[in-house]
């Protein structure tokens, strides 16, 4: 009968058959990167021979307590989290299944701080330029503003909105007659949501 364990010297999970020994390696988490402008956290690791399944834990805010999201099978190697919430920090970590047992050790990535975009909630012309404005988001800092022409790109902020202040960017420089499209992005730290955009 084939059961598991684990090598304390090692950490890493075995299963002992009757006549042989297979040494079945933890995953590594290789990337847990928040999708930008998406609302999921993408979770990848490299695959582990011998492998049938792997089973994802994640930990909320470091607070120290794992918990089990999701199970797949091999080959996968990568887990979608949708459930997750903006301004809160996510931690994963894998274990391997194998003939039917699980290891009990694994290793934690890196955290990772959700943010989300925005929501435009309105452009409107105003009596001192062209009023931008977007709704709040959890865990955010302050907000970059951006503004290009229907036919071009995004480049450098044109304004910056503390998280404290008024949701709301007033362009002085839009010149008469233009059509200009806004966008606004989330910021904490070095960590930046996507951008969302106003509609033309």
């Amino acid at each position: 009968k084939v059961r598991s364990l684990i090598d304390l010297d090692t950490k890493e999970g075995s299963v002992l058959g009757e006549d042989s020994f297979d040494l079945i390696k933890l995953p590594v988490v290789t990337d847990a990167v928040a999708t930008l402008g998406g609302d999921n956290v993408t979770v990848s690791w490299g695959a582990i021979d011998l492998a049938d399944g792997y089973t994802i834990l994640r930990q909320d805010n470091n607070n120290g307590n794992w918990f089990e999201i999701a199970k797949v099978d091999a080959p996968q190697t990568k887990y979608i989290d949708r459930a997750v919430k903006s301004g809160k920090t996510y931690t994963y970590a894998i274990r391997t299944k194998a003939d039917g047992m699980v290891t009990n050790e694994f290793k934690a990535s890196n955290s990772v701080y959700f943010l989300v975009a925005p929501v435009v909630s309105g452009v409107q012309n105003g009596s001192n330029g062209i009023e931008f404005y977007f709704n709040s988001v959890e865990g955010a800092s302050l907000y970059n503003i951006y503004r290009r022409d229907v036919n071009g790109q995004f480049g450098d902020p044109i304004g910056t909105i503390p998280a404290s202040g008024e949701l709301v960017y007033v362009d002085t420089t839009a010149v008469s007659g233009g059509i200009y499209v806004y966008g606004v992005q989330s910021i904490y730290g070095d960590v930046s949501s996507g951008i969302s955009e106003s509609s033309v």
